[in-house]
């Protein structure tokens, strides 16, 4: 902490959990220039209820056993245990309304802290290691790498007063990071220009599909307009039928009156019933076309009507 205060640093969030260390954190980062933070937290890789450790060294607070750690401090023992809440690092890094650029992990479980991160956005991090650490940093480095694709090279470790303990200092390798920003912006290209091929075909098939139904339309339309002439002509046709048996009845009536004067006309009735025969002979003519022309309008009325069904059972191709 005097480090990151001796060089500037702009802004930090610590955390801490003993009492006693954290009333002296908040002391000492009234020091600081800039929005420092300090949280009294214990975390862990998981956000859970944990067993938190105070040593005769605190240094060696934490999740881990003090007795475990005699390999590398000898004497070192359990002042007493407390049961607290523990938050996850993913958790607590989400939580954080600064952007973690740095990550330090001054503590002997930083190996197991790692465990629930999924993801690493910032450009350093620092784990303090021991001889206890083994092969687990590494496998859990490179897990963090090939997840994420972020490459974090091993520059350089700090000693400290304990041969058996360090600090490992990782850094971003920048250059890994554009080659796979490259990769992901030629896939991401390569997608949107296939989507908008796909868009366009989709709106050649719209603009097709509008221009059949708009052609449909017009059929119809005109379709409508011969179906509409056609009654016309059905209307004046009867109606000059009307006026036809209008003139049979007239022509009966003559006839009935000719029968009541003159009985033995015999001449004038043939005639009469030569006329009347005509007429219905004209009448039966009519009627025919009539019937024609209906059951033509019925056909052309039909076989539209089949051309639409068929077209809305056609679904709109994509």
């Amino acid at each position: 902490m005097q480090w990151l205060l001796s060089h500037g640093v702009p802004s930090a969030t610590l955390v801490e959990a003993a009492d006693d260390l954290f009333s002296l954190l908040q002391a000492t980062i009234a020091q600081a220039h800039g929005p420092w933070n300090a949280r009294k937290q214990v975390v862990g890789p998981d956000s859970a209820t944990v067993l938190f450790h105070v040593a005769n060294l605190s240094s060696e607070n934490g999740l881990v056993e003090p007795e475990s750690m005699q390999s590398i401090w000898p004497g070192l023992r359990t002042r007493w245990k407390q049961t607290r809440q523990a938050i996850a690092l993913s958790e607590l890094l989400q939580d954080d309304v600064q952007v973690t650029d740095w990550l330090i992990l001054d503590c002997v479980a930083a190996p197991l802290l790692l465990n629930s991160l999924q993801t690493f956005e910032g450009d350093v991090l620092v784990l303090r290691e021991s001889a206890m650490s083994g092969n687990q940093r590494s496998s859990i480095i490179t897990q963090l790498g090939d997840a994420n694709n972020y490459a974090l090279q091993e520059i350089c470790r700090f000693p400290t007063r304990n041969p058996k303990v360090w600090h490992t200092l990782f850094v971003r390798e920048h250059a890994r990071e554009a080659r796979t920003l490259k990769r992901e912006i030629a896939t991401l290209t390569n997608y949107i220009n296939n989507t908008k091929a796909k868009a366009e075909e989709a709106q050649k098939n719209l603009i097709e599909a509008r221009d059949r139904i708009q052609s449909l339309e017009e059929q119809t339309t005109k379709m409508s307009r011969e179906i509409r002439q056609k009654e016309h002509e059905i209307s004046h046709l009867q109606h000059e039928l009307d006026i036809k048996t209008s003139e049979k009845l007239a022509l009966n009536f003559k006839l009935s009156l000719l029968d009541q004067e003159n009985t033995n006309a015999k001449v004038h009735t043939a005639r009469l019933q030569d006329i009347i025969k005509q007429l219905q002979d004209h009448s039966e003519r009519q009627n025919e076309l009539l019937d024609r022309m209906h059951d033509t309008t019925l056909q052309q009325s039909h076989h539209i009507l089949e051309t639409i069904s068929e077209i809305l059972k056609t679904p709109p191709q994509k």
